[in-house]
C-alpha cells in the first residue's frame, strides 16, 4: 500500500549512509497477538516465522513494533456489525466461519490486532512524508489474510479486510490518494468491492489466479 499526502514534500533519494550519519530504521510492526488463537492456521503463523527471522538477523536497521489494536469504529465502517459480533460469539456459526479457516475464541481480537498493524504502517509511512525536510520511510506489517474479506462475511481465508481500513484510516489522517498494490496469486475482490465508490483509493491487483476474480474498474485494475 501507498500513499500521497496532502502537504507538498520532495522525495529524497535513497543512499548509503556516510560514516556519522544516522541510518533510517524501517518499523515493522508486529504483536504475537497476531496468532493469539488456538490450532492456529498458516495464514497466522507465518507472521511468528517471519519475526523470528528478522529478529535473527540482528539488523539496527529493521525494527518490530507493537501495533495498537483497530477499534471496533475502524472495523465498523468497514464490516457489517452482524458479521462482527459472529466473529466475536461464533454465532451464528456459519457466518462466523465464512473465512474458510473456522471460528475460535479469540479471533476478533487476533485479527483486529493484525489490522491494527496494517493501519500503524500506513499512518507512519504517512507521517514521515508530511514536512519536505523529513524524508519518506518504508514501512510494513506482518498482517495476513485480508482481500477476499467482504463487507457482510469473510473469504478465502480472509477475515478482516484490513487493507481497506488501513486506506480509510490513511485518508482521515490526511492523505490524498492511496493506492492499494496487491501482489497475491488470487484476485482481490473484497477490496474491490469495499473501495468502489471511495474517493481517493485505487487498486492494482496482480493476480495469476482466477479466485475471486472481478471486472476491472477505473478505480481497481485487475491484471
Amino acid at each position: 500500500m501507498t500513499t500521497s499526502h496532502t502537504a507538498p514534500h520532495t522525495p529524497h533519494t535513497p543512499h548509503t549512509p556516510h560514516t556519522g550519519e544516522t541510518q533510517m530504521t524501517v518499523s515493522i510492526f508486529y504483536s504475537p497477538s497476531f496468532n493469539d488463537i488456538p490450532d492456529s492456521f498458516d495464514t497466522f503463523t507465518k507472521a511468528d516465522e517471519v519475526a523470528k527471522l528478522i529478529q535473527g538477523l540482528n539488523n539496527s536497521s529493521l525494527a518490530l513494533c507493537e501495533p495498537r489494536t483497530a477499534t471496533s469504529a475502524e472495523l465498523q465502517v468497514v464490516h457489517d456489525q452482524d458479521y462482527l459480533d459472529a466473529l466475536l460469539t461464533g454465532l451464528p456459526l456459519d457466518l462466523a466461519i465464512s473465512n474458510g479457516i473456522g471460528w475460535y475464541e479469540g479471533l476478533l481480537a487476533a485479527v483486529s490486532a493484525s489490522t491494527g498493524g496494517l493501519r500503524d504502517a500506513a499512518l507512519e509511512a504517512l507521517a514521515s512524508g508530511a514536512d519536505h525536510d523529513v524524508p519518506t520511510c518504508n514501512t510494513g506489517s506482518l498482517s495476513s489474510g485480508l482481500h477476499h474479506a467482504r463487507y457482510e462475511h469473510g473469504k478465502g481465508y480472509c477475515t478482516i479486510n484490513g487493507l481497506v481500513v488501513a486506506a480509510r484510516a490513511a485518508l482521515a489522517a490526511g492523505a490524498k490518494r492511496v493506492l492499494i498494490l496487491d501482489l497475491d496469486a488470487h484476485c482481490g475482490g473484497g477490496t474491490a468491492e469495499l473501495i468502489e465508490g471511495l474517493d481517493g483509493v485505487e487498486q492494482l491487483d496482480i493476480s495469476v489466479n482466477s479466485f475471486d476474480f472481478y471486472t476491472s474498474r477505473e478505480d481497481a485494475h485487475l491484471t
